[in-house]
């Protein structure tokens, strides 16, 4: 072009271009270099497909009259009707606008003039007037909520992969089947094996659900059950496990008798002590459990002991030779 212009006689040409509104800079700088300038420019009004014009000033669509909506009208009815049904603005929000609660009651609590929106704010309120006029919408709406609900709830359920499903049917029967035959109680192979309730464990196994209906906490205690039908002796390890709670429940109440028999100087010390006083305080007796390497239960069981019996006997040695020992039983954990 430069070349063209370099050879090209000198002349007064007019001539009208199309250029974007960036690229004047340029077009400016290149006229300036060749002699030329821009005499005049005029904003180009450029039609879009719905009959809609761009304004330069503010780069929002100016739609035709045929167009244009009163939103305040749209959304009071819509907001009438979902007050009126108890419809959650939240749910119409998702369902028919696809846009958040915040966003969808900001449209119907403060509609801003339909002019003044975007392409897709006009959009908005369009979608409002075509669910205001089809048939029923309230009750298309209710069956929107109604199924994502039922989804909802479905999707809570984990499908397992084919490989993984059991035949709860099958599982709990064959395991009936060895409680009955070996007689052992549904409470105990709940208690030892399933750690469950001898209630919920019934009806597990008297009333099992698809394996595909069940939680993942189901499904776990049908695999305890396959688990343990496979083992190599079953039963044998439910009645290991039997045996072992018990010796546990016994071993836990069970008692032992310990006597202690007192040495000629402690007995000595005891009848001084009981003869001092009949009722020594708890600072004293441990003081002279520790002095006589003697448990301070003991000596306590002593003293109550010879309180019981009182001083029958004439003689303190006679009373010694009585009080010789003390029994006392003790709890083995």
């Amino acid at each position: 072009m430069d070349t063209l212009l370099k050879w090209t006689p000198r002349v007064i040409l007019s001539v009208k271009i199309i250029i974007p509104c960036k690229k004047m800079g340029e077009l400016e700088v290149f006229l300036a270099k060749h002699g030329g300038q821009i005499s005049a420019v005029e904003p180009l009004q450029v039609q879009d497909t719905s009959g809609s014009q761009l304004d330069d000033q503010s780069n929002i669509m100016v739609p035709t009259n045929d167009d244009v909506l009163d939103t305040a009208q749209v959304s009071g009815k819509v907001l009438l009707l979902l007050q009126l049904y108890r419809i959650p603005i939240a749910q119409f929000g998702l369902h028919v606008l696809q846009r958040s609660p915040s966003r969808t009651s900001e449209l119907l609590n403060k509609p801003k003039s339909f002019e003044n929106l975007s392409q897709d704010g006009r959009e908005v309120y369009r979608k409002m007037k075509r669910w205001l006029e089809q048939e029923g919408p309230i009750a298309g709406l209710k069956k929107k909520i109604q199924g994502s609900q039922t989804d909802d709830q479905q999707s809570n359920v984990i499908v397992p992969a084919a490989a993984d499903v059991l035949d709860t049917e099958q599982v709990s029967g064959k395991v009936l089947h060895l409680l009955q035959l070996y007689k052992i109680p549904i409470s105990q192979f709940g208690l030892h094996v399933l750690e469950r309730s001898q209630g919920r464990t019934s009806e597990l196994l008297n009333k099992p659900k698809p394996f595909e209906k069940l939680s993942q906490d189901g499904r776990e205690v049908y695999r305890k059950m396959k688990r343990w039908l496979e083992q190599e002796d079953p039963i044998g390890y439910v009645r290991r496990k039997i045996v072992q709670g018990k010796r546990k429940r016994g071993q836990s109440t069970s008692t032992v008798v310990v006597r202690t028999k007192f040495s000629v100087l402690q007995r000595i010390a005891l009848e001084a002590l009981y003869k001092d006083t009949k009722y020594p305080a708890h600072g004293v007796i441990e003081e002279f459990a520790n002095s006589y390497n003697l448990d301070s239960r003991t000596v306590r069981i002593w003293f109550n002991n010879k309180r019981q019996r009182g001083e029958t006997s004439g003689n303190a040695a006679t009373s010694v030779e009585s009080d010789d020992s003390v029994t006392e039983s003790k709890e083995l954990i």
